[in-house]
């Protein structure tokens, strides 16, 4: 998760720099599929990952959106088996932020509302594996 969170807060710096008026609908339009999706169990996880590719994608750096998707595997993992069962609106609020962060173009908002979403995603894994699986839950990603 640490990977992620060096990558992940530069891409949504970079996104609230770059983003176009059709990046920002973009975002919206997949953080409401996400929401549809966790209200009917249908693969939440995809669209959480479609929103953190396209964060990258908006932020222009070809080489960290390859470096997230060789990534990808080892957060199915986890985040498969985490998103089951698991009320995700407090981590949709986050997503939320980190839109209005990119549309408001406050680069330090939206890297700094990443981060938060992260870490608390991280615990929230750890919280769910417990400490058995930390070492391996933080050194993967």
């Amino acid at each position: 998760m640490y990977t992620r969170q060096i990558i992940e807060t530069e891409t949504a710096k970079l996104a609230a720099r770059l983003a176009k008026s059709d990046d920002i609908e973009e975002l919206k339009r997949i953080h409401s599929n996400w929401i549809i999706s966790n209200e009917q169990n249908q693969d939440p996880f995809k669209w959480d990952l479609v929103f953190h590719t396209t964060v990258a994608e908006v932020s222009g750096n070809v080489v960290l959106v390859k470096i997230l998707q060789l990534l990808e595997s080892m957060m199915r993992k986890y985040s498969d088996s985490y998103f089951m069962g698991v009320d995700a609106s407090c981590a949709q609020q986050q997503h939320l932020e980190i839109i209005n962060a990119i549309e408001s173009r406050n680069e330090q908002v939206a890297s700094s509302a990443m981060k938060l979403h992260l870490v608390e995603s991280h615990e929230g894994i750890l919280r769910k594996f417990g400490s058995k699986q930390k070492n391996d839950i933080c050194s993967e990603y």
